[in-house]
C-alpha cells in the first residue's frame, strides 16, 4: 500500500513539473511576441536583401537550435548553413562568403568560441544579425541588427538548463522565416518542389507526380465483347479499361488548345465486373451478346492530373471507391512537354506513397 501511494505521488509530481515547465515555457513565448520591435523587420529585410546566403552560427544548445532554423530557412526557399562557432576557427570561417549575411546565437552572447567569427565578420564588414538576451554583450555590440531576448527566467529556476530561451530562439527563427517566405510569395506548390520525400512530399504531390512508370488505361469500345474487354484488361495491367465513345469528344476545358480528336471515356470496366458477367447465364437465341455498355459504370469519376494526390484520396475515401479515372489536362511539368493520358489510379498507389 506505501509503495502504491508513493508511486502515486510521484505521477502526481511528474505531471506538475510537466505543467509548470510547459507554463513557463508559454509564458516566454508570449514574452517574446511582445517584445518584437522594427529591429525584426530590419533583420528580415536583411536576410530577403542578401546577395548570398543565410549563414546561422552557434554552440552548445543555441548550436542545436541554430541548425534547425537553418534548416528551417533552407526548405522555405532561402538558401542557409549553418556554421558551428566551435568549428569555425578550424577551417569553418571559409563556409561564409563576402554576399552572405551571418545570424548567430546566444543566449549570453558571451561564448568564447563566437570571438573568431565575430573577427572575421568585422573584417569582411558583413551584416550581422544577433539573438541573444544581453544587450552588452560581445555579441550583441558587434551586430548590426539586434533581436533581443526578453529577461524571462528558464523553466526550472533552480536548474538553469537552456530550456525557456532556447526555446524563444526557435520560435524567434521560425518568425524570420515565416516572415520572409510570406513576403516572398512562397508557395505550397514551391515547398512541393523542396519536399518531394517522406509524408511531408506526399502529401503535397500531385497526382501527375503518381503516374511516373504507370502505363495508359487500356481502352475498349462501347460495343466490345467480353472477350475483347479480358484481352484489354490482362494486356493493360491495371485490373480494368476504359469504355470510349470515338463519337463524342472528351471535354478538355476552356485553355486546352485544339481538339485531338481523343474519344471521351464513357465508362469504367474492373475485372470484378468481366468475371461477374462471365458467371451470368449466356444470352439466349436471338438476344444480342453482352457487350461492354452492358456491364460498365457509366461516367466513372475522374480527376485532373494536376490536382493534389491528398484531393484524389478524400474522394476516394468520399466514394468508398479504390481507383479513379486520371485525365491528362494538368498542367506538365516545367520545362516538360508531358501530359499524361487517361490512365487509372489505384488506392493502393496513393497509400504506399504514404499519402495520408
Amino acid at each position: 500500500m506505501a509503495s502504491e501511494q508513493a508511486e502515486t505521488r510521484s505521477a502526481a509530481a511528474a505531471l506538475e513539473t510537466g505543467r509548470r515547465v510547459i507554463r513557463a515555457e508559454r509564458a516566454g513565448l508570449d514574452a517574446l511576441a511582445d517584445s518584437l520591435d522594427p529591429a525584426f523587420a530590419e533583420a528580415v529585410a536583411l536576410i530577403g536583401g542578401a546577395a548570398g546566403r543565410l549563414i546561422i552560427c552557434g554552440v552548445g544548445k543555441s548550436g542545436h537550435v541554430a541548425r534547425k532554423v537553418s534548416s528551417t530557412f533552407a526548405s522555405t526557399g532561402t538558401p542557409s548553413f549553418f556554421l558551428h562557432a566551435a568549428e569555425a576557427g578550424h577551417g569553418d570561417l571559409g563556409i561564409i562568403g563576402s554576399g552572405d549575411v551571418v545570424l548567430i546565437l546566444s543566449n549570453s552572447g558571451q561564448s568564447r568560441e563566437l570571438l573568431p567569427v565575430l573577427q572575421f565578420i568585422q573584417r569582411r564588414g558583413l551584416p550581422l544579425i544577433a539573438v541573444t538576451s544581453d544587450a552588452g554583450s560581445d555579441l550583441a555590440q558587434a551586430a548590426g541588427c539586434l533581436l533581443r531576448l526578453p529577461p524571462v527566467a528558464e523553466a526550472d529556476p533552480a536548474i538553469p538548463a537552456p530550456t525557456t530561451s532556447a526555446l524563444m530562439m526557435l520560435a524567434l527563427g521560425d518568425a524570420l522565416a515565416a516572415a520572409l517566405w510570406h513576403g516572398r510569395g512562397f508557395s505550397a506548390d514551391d515547398f512541393s518542389c523542396l519536399h518531394p520525400s517522406g509524408r511531408l512530399g506526399a502529401a503535397l504531390a500531385r497526382v501527375g507526380d503518381l503516374l511516373d512508370g504507370l502505363p495508359p488505361a487500356p481502352q475498349v469500345a462501347l460495343e466490345a465483347s467480353l472477350r475483347e474487354i479480358a484481352e484489354a484488361i490482362t494486356r493493360g495491367g491495371l485490373g480494368c479499361a476504359l469504355v470510349t465513345d470515338p463519337d463524342t469528344a472528351p471535354d478538355t476545358g476552356p485553355d486546352t488548345g485544339p481538339d485531338t480528336g481523343a474519344a471521351a471515356v464513357t465508362g469504367l470496366i474492373t475485372d470484378g465486373d468481366l468475371r461477374r458477367a462471365l458467371l451470368r447465364d449466356p444470352p439466349r437465341a436471338g438476344e444480342a451478346a453482352v457487350s461492354a455498355r452492358d456491364i460498365m459504370t457509366r461516367d466513372p469519376l475522374t480527376l485532373d492530373a494536376g490536382q493534389s494526390a491528398a484531393a484524389a484520396l478524400a474522394l476516394m475515401e468520399q466514394r468508398q471507391i479504390s481507383q479513379l479515372v486520371i485525365t491528362g489536362h494538368g498542367e506538365p511539368e516545367s520545362g516538360s512537354e508531358r501530359e499524361h493520358g487517361p490512365t487509372i489510379l489505384h488506392l493502393q498507389r496513393l497509400l504506399r506513397a504514404q499519402v495520408a
